[in-house]
């Protein structure tokens, strides 16, 4: 073989693990001030104290995942802080997520029929009160949770109904997604705010370096390519620059070489770009909403609630359908001002 040739046997990764979605970096860059932020929040529970809930608001990948799972790592060593992640993707229902918080608290996940998820927070609250432990619940992507806005109001308001019960609420939303908390449950939820912003071109080169470091062998990526992969990757997220730099390494291995080429990076650019392509497709939920936007433009609220009149639907996935309109360009969504903050009006794209 030649030189620089790779052999069937051979690869390029050394620690492909480092190029996961779910990878939690030993070196968190860019993000000490905001992991500060949700420390100060959670420091009173360390004192046997009620924390502060907390609200992470950023677009995705900013690194707001990895800030909850570092900082559930320092809670390691406390007993009576007892820390639950909830992923509302998955625990997408009242039920999952007070089932989640049972099997943290009892070892256990109860039935998912015959018992009422009144029951379960029921046992759940006096667990916490007799044996005086503090639950830090955080919960990932909470638009995707069906009644999202009820499960906060609930676990906010717990103290009032058992009185010492400590509970502290991290709460993921980005800012267009603030809407699925009423202000009924935002004036019990009260959380500090704490924002991400997306990473510059420049820090995501600095990321992308030390992934590159770990995850590859030396001499497989230079610098100069992996700016070009922060540049390509500049108008979408650090997610993306991920995941370009970990197919630009599978086509580079595909072709049985042992370095990077720029021809490889434009190559799993392009397929990125192609498989991500939203489809133009319209399905029946979609038809209704825009039907309704050909008489006029709608507050996201009042759009809702039309909707709502006309086929069961909740707001979170009245969210959803709209997130993956705009995706489309079957409608644009803007904000306004209004005297109670901020909302999104939504209209048909013309």
């Amino acid at each position: 073989m030649k030189k620089g040739i790779l052999f069937s046997n051979e690869t390029v990764f050394k620690t492909p693990e480092v190029f996961d979605f779910d990878y939690v970096p030993e070196e968190f860059l860019f993000r000490s001030d905001q992991i500060k932020e949700i420390a100060n929040c959670l420091n009173p529970a360390i004192n046997k104290k009620r924390p502060i809930n907390c609200m992470l608001s950023g677009e995705p990948a900013t690194g707001k995942t990895t800030s909850i799972k570092k900082i559930f790592e320092e809670l390691t060593g406390y007993s009576h802080i007892i820390r639950v992640y909830i992923n509302g993707r998955v625990h997408n229902t009242t039920f999952r997520v007070f089932s989640e918080i049972h099997k943290a608290l009892f070892k256990y996940t109860p039935p998912e029929s015959g018992i009422p998820v009144t029951s379960l927070y029921q046992k759940i609250c006096e667990y916490l009160k007799v044996e005086n432990k503090i639950l830090i619940i955080a919960i990932d992507d909470a638009v995707f949770l069906e009644e999202a806005d009820s499960v906060i109001y609930e676990l906010s308001r717990a103290y009032e109904l058992y009185p010492g019960i400590k509970i502290g609420i991290i709460a993921v939303l980005n800012e267009k997604e603030k809407y699925i908390i009423e202000e009924k449950s935002a004036s019990v939820f009260c959380p500090s705010i704490i924002e991400y912003f997306p990473y510059s071109e420049e820090e995501t080169f600095d990321i992308l370096k030390i992934r590159t470091k770990i995850g590859l062998y030396d001499g497989v990526l230079s610098d100069n390519l992996i700016k070009l992969i922060a540049h390509y990757s500049n108008e979408y997220d650090l997610r993306f620059a991920i995941e370009l730099l970990r197919q630009s390494a599978i086509e580079c291995e595909n072709r049985s070489q042992k370095a990077i080429l720029k021809e490889h990076i434009e190559k799993a650019y392009s397929r990125i770009l192609k498989k991500d392509k939203p489809g133009k497709e319209i399905d029946e939920k979609e038809k209704i909403i825009l039907e309704i936007l050909n008489a006029k433009n709608y507050e996201s609220g009042d759009l809702f609630e039309i909707l709502k009149k006309k086929i069961d639907i909740s707001y979170s996935s009245f969210y959803r359908i709209i997130e993956k309109m705009e995706k489309k360009k079957l409608i644009v969504v803007s904000e306004k001002a209004t005297n109670k903050g901020r909302t999104r009006v939504i209209s048909k794209d013309k």
